[in-house]
């Protein structure tokens, strides 16, 4: 096992409110019945404890008895070998000698087919042989007992051959040592004369000890040798097995010979998957875990590409072809003519993932709906704002607000800016998204429509383009609209032409004040006014009142042919108690002649209010409030101003309009400043 997977594993305990520590001791606890307390541990950092926990878990379900607290009878030496190779078969052997000769006994642990949970130290049935034929979530369960024994009685020579090795292995002065990686150090060695006992669980073993585990386990069964894993490591000098001509041919070789599933393409779908594989002596590969299978058939594909792999080179072990461990990782990655066709990205920050990432998925839409209006508008809008980005100013820097430049002269949060667009050539591919969406058939959102209207024009402006006519938006003929649907963007403020405004959310919020004041219009049956033919000399003004709590009221003079009239309207609304939706009801609605005195008295009071210098809108953020709007359209002229904010002018104006009406509305003085 992988140290990585091990952390892993501890982060999950600690996840689920086990205490990892807890699990440690339990494993340490297995240990402690067949090895003497602590006898693994070197330092505090040290898992050989655990490790050797689950050998003893093993041992137990074969019946292999503890060693612990016994010295063999004096003239006498016993060695266990238990071998516990990943993906194999245990193996136990327990050679003893005396002065009479010496006995070879061997089991092998028992093994039912089940379901195998990989990466942890923690499950029961944590190893086993894996039959890639079926899924990769299968293989052996060990359960308890055994299912084969042999003994046997070893000849002289033999005999003379293992006190031989075993003089020359030291057993029972040498130490356990702590080095770790890749899968599971295969043997642990127990010695134990009428003198000394002593264990060795290492991954590495020097010459003369690993000939003495090779030599007892082939008398026992050669072919066991090959079961185990190795994992190469600086510290045991082994070369790691390879690709033939090494990682980069072998991305070659993938990207060669792979399908991209047919559903994944069409899908627009991508993956990374990383193997872990068995390279056998020969070069063969076996793959032994992989992540999740998937829908899309990327999983099926890389093992149908590990099939026809060439044959590896093996792993080396002082010149000979060992068993190893390896992987091999595979990238499914759209072809070029499935990206996104307009922009370059420039990765560089976890932002910049994130921004490029988001337009992958709508580019991947765009594919399989290639005409729906809503994704082209969103991707265009993806590429706008990174057109916005340079010298954009941040307040609260977050993790996404990486590569940015402090102004050094003050060193204020506000003087913090952030980084450059993650989109090269952002306005082209936003103008050439904006087009596109203008042109789709598949769904016609006005929203949409108005949105892009003024970026299209400041794109076009910044990259000298002549507007296209074609491209035209209908934002000054929407037959229920009071009003153009951009009018209150402020434009002889805002200028759609630089390259730092935000165009879109300026549209958004005069577009939506022009839809809710529209509709409140339309119900009382106001006329629109901005789009009105009038006569040389003749005016007409409407002033509009919409407060949070109480009915909103309507005010509209006309001076047409020297005749002035004020028409007004007081909407009602009954609020259903069950729903609180507002529903309206009995408009009270009128009008009267005006005198010439009278109507100069209004002019008077708008010039007072310095009606001709105001924006077209000016907004205050509130929780609750009112809203006004004052229109006036002559022969040659439309102006309108809305407002969320009224003082002392504003209370003159509609007081009086009230006063020549003669309707009820006390409660319009509770919302002026």
């Amino acid at each position: 096992m992988k140290a990585k997977q091990l952390l892993l594993c501890v982060l999950l305990l600690l996840a689920t409110n086990i205490s990892a520590q807890s699990h440690n001791d339990l494993w340490k606890q297995r240990a402690d019945n067949y090895f003497p307390t602590n006898h693994f541990i070197v330092d505090s950092n040290d898992h050989w404890e655990m490790l050797a926990g689950e050998v003893a878990y093993y041992m137990h379900l074969a019946n292999i008895p503890s060693w612990e607290n016994e010295l063999a009878p004096k003239g006498t030496a016993r060695v266990r070998i238990s071998m516990l190779p990943e993906y194999a078969n245990p193996l136990f052997i327990t050679v003893e000698i005396d002065k009479n000769g010496g006995t070879l006994q061997m089991c092998r642990g028992k093994a039912v087919c089940g379901y195998v949970e990989h990466s942890t130290y923690y499950e029961m049935s944590d190893t086993g042989f894996v039959d890639v034929t079926e899924s990769h979530n299968h293989g052996n369960v060990w359960v308890t007992g055994v299912y084969g024994q042999k003994d046997m009685v070893l000849g002289q020579a033999a005999l003379e051959q293992l006190q031989s090795a075993l003089r020359e292995a030291d057993l029972p002065n040498h130490r356990h040592t702590t080095c770790w990686g890749g899968f599971r150090p295969p043997y642990v060695i127990e010695y134990m004369d009428n003198e000394h006992y002593n264990a060795i669980y290492d991954e590495c073993y020097p010459d003369a000890l690993g000939q003495l585990v090779n030599m007892i386990v082939a008398w026992a069964d050669s072919s066991c040798i090959d079961m185990v894993v190795h994992s190469p490591n600086k510290r045991n000098g082994i070369k790691p097995a390879q690709f033939p001509g090494g990682e980069k041919a072998c991305q070659e070789f993938i990207a060669k010979n792979m399908h991209y599933p047919e559903l994944a393409l069409f899908d627009g779908e991508e993956a990374s998957l990383h193997f872990d594989l068995i390279v056998e002596r020969d070069g063969s590969v076996v793959c032994i875990r992989y992540d999740k299978d998937d829908k899309y058939g990327f999983h099926e594909e890389a093992r149908r590409l590990l099939a026809i792999m060439p044959p590896w080179q093996p792993a080396l072990k002082e010149g000979k072809a060992v068993r190893s461990s390896a992987s091999c990782s595979f990238r499914f990655k759209l072809p070029a003519h499935r990206q996104p066709k307009y922009g370059t990205p420039t990765l560089e920050t976890s932002r910049d993932s994130s921004q490029w990432d988001g337009i992958l998925t709508l580019y991947r839409r765009i594919l399989r709906h290639p005409q729906n209006q809503q994704n082209l508008y969103v991707m265009g809008m993806q590429y706008y704002h990174e057109f916005l980005l340079p010298g954009k100013p941040i307040t609260t820097p977050t993790a996404f607000d990486s590569m940015i430049v402090r102004n050094r002269e003050n060193d204020r949060w506000d003087s913090y800016y952030d980084r450059t667009p993650v989109i090269k050539g952002a306005a082209d591919s936003a103008l050439r998204y904006f087009y596109r969406a203008l042109k789709a058939t598949d769904s016609i959102d006005l929203d949409n429509y108005i949105y892009m209207y003024l970026p299209i024009r400041q794109l076009e402006q910044y990259l000298h383009l002549p507007h296209n006519p074609d491209n035209q938006l209908p934002y000054d003929t929407i037959p229920t609209f009071h009003y153009p649907a951009t009018y209150f963007a402020n434009m002889e403020r805002l200028e759609p032409y630089d390259t730092v405004t935000d165009l879109s959310m300026s549209l958004f919020g005069t577009y939506f004040w022009t839809d809710a004041m529209s509709k409140n219009l339309n119900t009382v049956g106001e006329p629109i006014l901005y789009n009105q033919t009038v006569a040389a000399g003749d005016t007409l003004l409407r002033f509009a009142f919409y407060p949070s709590f109480h009915p909103p009221l309507f005010f509209r003079v006309e001076k047409i042919a020297g005749r002035i009239t004020l028409h007004w309207t007081k909407l009602d609304y009954i609020v259903d108690e069950h729903t609180w939706k507002a529903t309206c009801a009995n408009p009270q609605q009128g009008h009267k002649q005006l005198t010439d005195l009278q109507y100069r008295r209004i002019v008077s009071l708008l010039t007072a209010l310095n009606f001709d210098q105001l924006p077209r809108m000016y907004e205050i953020d509130m929780l609750d409030g009112a809203q006004w709007c004052i229109e006036r359209r002559t022969t040659d002229s439309f102006k309108a101003h809305f407002t969320n904010v009224a003082g002392e002018n504003y209370r003159t104006i509609y007081d009086y309009l009230i006063e020549l009406s003669g309707i009820e509305a006390g409660y319009a003085s509770e919302y002026y400043e």
